[in-house]
């Protein structure tokens, strides 16, 4: 397990070579958070409907 100074240096080395690449993961891990407390909510209410 490297240690916390280490990953921060790395993710800031990554986001000054390539800010893009950055910018995908931040929004792939909104877009898959936003997806999974949509389909939580959704399934909720179907559930509450069918009782």
């Amino acid at each position: 397990m490297p240690s916390p100074a280490l990953a921060t240096s790395a993710w800031w080395s990554i986001a000054d070579a390539n800010p893009v690449a950055l910018a995908i993961v931040v929004i792939a891990v909104a877009v898959a958070a936003i997806g999974y407390v949509g389909t939580r909510v959704w399934t909720t209410r179907q559930w509450k409907r069918r009782r």
